[in-house]
């Protein structure tokens, strides 16, 4: 008796390792890498989180939309975490999603307007006057606009839809355009082009900078 006893604890403790295995519960945030194959819900899993609080901390408005080589941040999951306060975290994500949606899809509007140095209306841009407009903002030129976040460097090629793409050192990029998330960029490039789209990896950029 004793030892079937053994022997069946012994088996439910191998399978409670196997199913442990299996996720891992992120202590303090973690920088995981994108695989080929890998899925946002996947993930989510792996680390006993929620794909949605991913996607807010990674300030991903495509959920279905990762990369390979994409370096994602793990956040810790938060013991106090409530519904309410939860539900507060979504419905903040999909205003965001929203907000950016409306800026993306302003530039697209202007795709064939002239440069113009100087300029930010719809007459003409240059490629810091057309995120002024598009976005709002009062930051008009590229040393303005660097300054809205912090630089990130990493996988610049596949910069979050939305995020502004700079060009040249940290502190005086020469050129900024608007990321469309899938490796494209809209831009208004210099005199005798138009306000158009163009894909990175023609044209990389330096880092860019995540819009809220």
């Amino acid at each position: 008796m004793k030892s079937t006893t053994k022997k069946i604890l012994a088996s439910s403790l191998g399978v409670a390792g196997a199913m442990a295995m299996g996720t891992v519960t992120a202590k303090a945030d973690t920088t995981v890498t994108v695989n080929a194959g890998d899925s946002l819900n996947g993930i989510a899993q792996k680390y006993n989180v929620s794909a949605d609080d991913i996607a807010i901390a990674n300030h991903l408005q495509n959920k279905e939309l990762i990369f390979e080589g994409q370096k994602l941040t793990i956040p810790t999951k938060d013991k106090n975490e409530t519904p309410a306060n939860n539900t507060e975290k979504k419905d903040q994500a999909n205003k965001n999603s929203q907000s950016l949606q409306d800026f993306v899809n302003k530039a697209m509007s202007y795709l064939g307007t002239p440069y113009v140095w100087g300029g930010n209306k719809p007459g003409g841009f240059d490629c810091s006057g057309l995120v002024q407009y598009c976005y709002g903002i009062p930051q008009r030129t590229t040393y303005e606009q660097q300054a809205l976040g912090p630089h990130i460097h990493d996988n610049v090629l596949n910069a979050p839809y939305g995020a502004l793409v700079f060009y040249g050192s940290d502190d005086a990029p020469y050129h900024v355009a608007i990321s469309l998330g899938d490796g494209r960029i809209i831009q208004a490039p210099n005199e005798n082009e138009t306000v158009k789209i163009t894909d990175q990896q023609y044209f990389p950029g330096n880092y860019y900078v995540v819009m809220h």
